[in-house]
């Protein structure tokens, strides 16, 4: 596998890791090899690598997009735990459970030693370029996802102590020895590219290795959850070669290769319960995260009687959106939501922050009555837009100061509010605030 060889560590350093295709770019002598080489794979993949500047401006633009979205964001650190709800399609669930219990300090020197490929996914922020589906990550980007690699590290290394449990429990070797730490390095690589969001173009799903920047598109921000539905489909693909090969072996009366083939069918089987697991135990846990982060927002809920059945609707939503345009189509019918494009979402947010600035300055010009607030709303639109257009993400910044300000001080949260928000729209919200106050 050309990829694999690609991503091999290469470096004199053990503590700073160096695949073979970051030392082919930055080697003279070797530049040829690696563009050579990543032709072949594009060939062998039938993927097409070149692009033309409208395509570059394009992906520049959505891997800027990318990052303005995750970056200065808690939720998406909460969110990556479905990673390692993952784990249970390949480990025991007590190999889980017994990592998670002793919360592991694992040396970052250690885990690099047994097993290179996390070392590698680490220094060459392997999760961050799978969530962006980008080739790599600019020093804007690297400085506002660092919170994304932590969390990723954090949860490898839990992974890394999970499977040292699982390689005592498989192979009786007991946890501490060397021979342990060395089938659990072996255990984590298998885990982490079955598992993982990968930025491997060969452990990516299929969907995920197309260069189109239209698939790019609908595929980002979706690494995990594809990667446990295409483990599922394998699985259930697997089981049905398996059975066509079992009537085939039991009409010609090979009971033997029946029995094996048997075996291995009933192993698919689990592995598609298992994943079927994953799959709706990681759909619940991103709705109640996504629900407690509405309420940390400040955002509206349902009714009290429609509670439990939103929580089953937003379960099958989360499932749904697990897989790109079933998605989009999930939410224009039973949403309510227009499809849209980032980039056209994006260019009109910066236009109209642009007209907003301009329809602002023309009223002041002409003598007319602007309100502060309205002058406020204008800057913070235009702050948004430069967020987008450089991938500083500005407006989970102000989101994250706002939800912090409505917990610990919601007077002060108010008048943030209140900063942009024109007097009669408060006068609005006042007299409804103070509507339900009486009942």
């Amino acid at each position: 596998n050309l990829t694999k060889i690609l991503n091999i560590d290469v470096g004199d350093n053990s503590n700073m890791p160096t695949s073979m295709q970051t030392e082919l770019k930055t080697n003279d002598f070797a530049r040829g090899a690696e563009d050579y080489l990543s032709e072949l794979i594009a060939d062998v993949q039938q993927v097409n690598i070149k692009t033309d500047d409208a395509t570059k401006f394009v992906s520049q633009l959505r891997g800027r997009y990318a990052k303005y979205q995750l970056g200065f964001n808690p939720k998406v650190l909460f969110t990556q735990a479905s990673s390692y709800i993952a784990g249970f399609g390949e480990l025991r669930l007590s190999s889980l459970a017994w990592a998670v219990a002793r919360l592991p300090k694992v040396l970052e020197v250690e885990l690099d030693k047994y097993c290179p490929w996390a070392a590698v996914r680490h220094y060459e922020k392997g999760a961050t370029r799978a969530m962006t589906v980008t080739d790599k990550v600019d020093k804007v980007g690297d400085f506002f996802t660092q919170g994304i690699e932590l969390m990723d590290r954090k949860i490898v290394k839990l992974e890394f102590l999970a499977c040292q449990k699982e390689a005592q429990a498989r192979f009786g070797l007991k946890i501490g020895t060397e021979e342990n730490k060395i089938k659990a390095g072996e255990l984590l690589t298998e885990l982490g590219l079955k598992t993982q969001q990968n930025q491997l173009t060969t452990e990516k799903s299929a969907a995920m290795r197309s260069e189109s920047e239209f698939a790019k598109t609908l595929t980002m921000f979706k690494a995990d959850s594809m990667k446990q539905v295409s483990r599922w489909l394998q699985a259930v693909s697997t089981a049905s070669v398996l059975r066509r090969k079992m009537q085939a072996a039991k009409q010609a009366g090979d009971m033997a290769m029946y029995n094996a083939l048997e075996a291995e069918y009933k192993k698919s089987v689990k592995t598609i319960c298992k994943y079927s697991s994953v799959i709706v135990v990681s759909s619940i846990y991103m709705v109640m995260l996504a629900r407690l982060f509405n309420k940390f927002y400040g955002r509206d809920e349902e009714d009290d009687e429609n509670k439990i059945l939103g929580f089953f609707k937003d379960i099958f939503g989360n499932i749904c959106g697990m897989i790109p345009i079933v998605s989009e189509l999930y939410s224009f019918f039973f949403e309510g939501y227009d499809t849209g494009s980032f980039m056209y979402d994006s260019i009109n947010n910066v236009l109209s922050a642009s007209k907003g600035v301009v329809d602002t300055c023309v009223s002041l010009v002409g003598g007319e009555n602007v309100s502060k607030e309205k002058i406020n709303s204008s800057i913070r639109d235009v702050i948004y837009a430069l967020g987008i257009s450089t991938g500083i993400p500005t407006k989970n910044a102000y989101k994250v100061t706002k939800g912090i300000l409505d917990l610990i001080a919601p007077n002060a949260g108010d008048k943030v509010d209140a900063w942009f928000k024109a007097p009669s729209e408060k006068g609005t919200v006042e007299n409804i605030k103070a509507a339900i106050d009486k009942g």
